[in-house]
């Protein structure tokens, strides 16, 4: 018998006698459930969603998804607070005033029966309170606000001004620009101090009186959760006739006018999103406000 008989028998007898165990390798299972929860130290509504993931391809309706006998905690040193289900907006919310403060460390746990438990950390942010000097006509308005960056945060700001026209009797926005650019609101990065001044012409209409009230929008928000939220509202925005910014979206969030469960019904995997959900996908961060009348 030749070397390569014996060693074709050898093998034989070794698979044949069990000596060898091969396993097959199982795949890396894939999130089954998706959470997006935001707070902020100026908003009493703490809100939550929670679905499941649908796999792609999967025909599924928004309804279908929701999941609606999880266990949603939020807490904070000693301090829990726990949100409750709203079937008529299908999500998880709860009001409370004092419960989120600026630069506090938050855990969220999200406990769905007999499954693993949804977890992530937020850190609220730091305040800041911008300076604001206002210089008018009786056509013309300019409006100078500065302030401080943080420089252990990464932020996104956002400005903008709306005015009360007192011959219209309505809130309006137009002609007011930023830097000499023909926009309402800026959106900024944070860099240090920082100063940005808005220009406008009111309309003949409306001329600046002691009655005109002008009212500055201060958004200071998380740069990973505004990352997050711009790109799911570029994916949800895909085949929208209006397109929906991080910051209106937030707007309508805190005033609980947005339909979470339409602006999340594509969460299905893959999600090519930023996530900071242990055991799942999608994002618990925050933001705050800052409504400064002039």
């Amino acid at each position: 018998m030749n070397c390569r008989s014996i060693f074709l028998w050898i093998l034989v007898w070794v698979i044949t006698s069990n000596c060898i165990e091969v396993s097959p390798l199982s795949p890396k299972a894939s999130p089954k459930f998706a959470v997006v929860a935001v707070i902020s130290p100026t908003d009493s509504l703490v809100t939550a969603f929670v679905s499941t993931i649908n796999p792609l391809g999967q025909e599924f309706k928004t309804s279908d998804m929701v999941v609606k006998n999880a266990k949603v905690n939020i807490k904070s040193g000693a301090e829990q607070l726990q949100l409750q289900y709203v079937d008529s907006i299908q999500r998880y919310q709860t009001v409370t005033k004092s419960f989120v403060r600026y630069d506090t460390n938050y855990e969220l746990l999200v406990e769905i029966p007999n499954q693993t438990p949804l977890k992530a950390t937020y850190k609220t942010l730091k305040e800041i309170s911008p300076t604001i000097q206002l210089i008018q006509d009786k056509q013309n308005v300019e409006i100078k606000v500065n302030w401080k960056d943080t420089p252990d945060e990464s932020n996104v700001y956002s400005l903008s001004i709306n005015y009360w026209n007192a011959q219209l009797g309505r809130i309006s926005s137009s002609g007011i620009d930023w830097e000499g650019i023909a926009r309402t609101s800026i959106t900024i990065s944070d860099n240090g101090n920082l100063n940005y001044t808005a220009k406008g012409t009111l309309p003949k209409s409306s001329s600046v009186s002691d009655t005109t009230k002008f009212t500055l929008l201060f958004y200071n928000i998380d740069k990973a959760t505004s990352d997050f939220f711009n790109k799911r509202s570029a994916q949800y925005n895909q085949n929208q006739a209006n397109q929906q910014s991080i910051f209106e979206f937030i707007t309508d969030v805190s005033q609980n006018q947005t339909d979470l469960n339409t602006f999340f019904e594509r969460f299905k995997e893959p999600v090519l999103l930023p996530s900071n959900i242990e055991n799942g996908l999608g994002f618990f961060g925050g933001y705050y406000q800052k409504r400064i009348k002039l």
